[in-house]
């Protein structure tokens, strides 16, 4: 208990009290100025996932053939904490649960080894039927900003291109960090085929099919040497449109477009995954 002379004393001296209270309230605003802060700050993530993908197989056959094996492959790995690493297994999939040792200092480093070692690992060890190993490890990547690019009136393709253009000026920021386009709507083009009309013009499945796999293939370039010097050659892909994949069909009925009615061989439709955005009829 406080004497109660030292209470008496403070209630008598009350212009000291203030003057102390005032004296730490002056450090304590020059230490929040002193104070090392980070708005951002970082932190070390050591957990990963392997994923193996195994298509058909039961989750016997992928315990026995891809999980067994898988687990002692990296447990060959120094750097993987043995106590900390599971795996979950399950039909056509297996889901390792890995953890770095605390003594890792370098995590990215330490990944990007048992990556590369896991693409070696699977053409050598693993059945050929598995697809994939897929190394996940950047759980530690949060959004701090989010900018969505939306138009009722543009194509996804002109958003994708307005979108990639708005990164480029991003990245010219020196504080700015990782940097990801998400919701793309890829176009793909289907082709429809009339088997009787393509019948109509002496014209086979298989043979436009293959006209359409040769046609799409990006054959090997080279050079040209003559007096004048060397002349680089550049072999480009016809298909750039649907103009284009229908060309085989055109060629193909150019003779007898003369004595056919002009039919309608088959249907192209360029689309995204949402919606058809185009048609072109051949």
């Amino acid at each position: 208990m406080i004497p109660r002379n030292h209470i008496l004393s403070a209630m008598r001296s009350h212009n000291i009290i203030f003057f102390l209270v005032a004296c730490l309230v002056l450090f304590g605003i020059f230490g929040l100025t002193q104070m090392n802060k980070d708005e951002f700050p970082q932190f070390t993530i050591r957990q990963g996932v392997v994923a193996a993908v195994y298509p058909g197989a039961s989750s016997q056959e992928v315990e026995e053939q891809v999980t067994k094996p898988l687990e002692r492959f990296l447990f060959t790995y120094e750097e993987i904490d043995k106590d900390k690493t599971y795996s979950v297994t399950e039909n056509g999939i297996v889901y390792v649960y890995a953890e770095l040792r605390t003594s890792v200092k370098d995590k990215d480093g330490a990944w990007s080894k048992i990556r590369h070692g896991l693409q070696l690992f699977k053409k050598t060890s693993l059945p050929a039927g598995v697809l994939e190993i897929v190394v996940v490890d950047d759980f530690g990547n949060t959004s701090s900003m989010l900018l969505t690019v939306d138009s009722p009136e543009r194509t996804p393709r002109e958003l994708e291109e307005y979108a990639e253009q708005l990164c480029d000026r991003l990245r010219s920021i020196p504080e700015m960090g990782n940097i990801k386009i998400l919701g793309q709507q890829n176009e793909e083009i289907v082709v429809r085929v009339d088997q009787e009309k393509l019948a109509a013009y002496g014209i086979s499945q298989r043979a436009l099919l293959v006209e359409l796999a040769t046609q799409g293939l990006r054959t090997v370039g080279g050079s040209v040497e003559n007096e004048a010097g060397e002349a680089q050659v550049h072999v480009t892909i016809p298909y750039q449109s649907e103009y284009g994949l229908s060309s085989p069909i055109r060629r193909a009925t150019w003779s007898a477009c003369a004595t056919l009615p002009p039919l309608t061989a088959g249907m192209l439709r360029r689309r995204t995954s949402s919606n058809t955005t185009e048609r072109t009829q051949c």
